[in-house]
């Protein structure tokens, strides 16, 4: 394992280092989500939604999606591990 992959412990969100990736997918195939995606032909990395982690930095409160789905279907909920 390459930790490419790991959870923040400040905030609880799985991040995605680049630097570490091997390009390997064994993230992909064992997300039991679906949620992340390879990009093998154009950038050879891993696509992984990262929360807006940036807009929370700046005191955003949510990732840009949940603040502009028109009909509030998306949402952020805390959850206990």
């Amino acid at each position: 394992m390459t930790g490419a992959m790991h959870k923040n412990p400040e905030n609880g969100f799985v991040e995605y280092d680049r630097e570490k990736c091997a390009s390997c997918y064994m993230c992909v195939m064992a997300c039991p989500y679906g949620v992340l995606k390879s990009d093998r032909i154009e950038h050879k990395e891993i696509m992984k939604c990262d929360m807006c982690v940036h807009r929370s930095s700046d005191g955003s409160p949510a990732p840009m999606c949940v603040e502009i789905c028109p009909m509030k279907a998306i949402t952020m909920e805390e959850v206990e591990a």
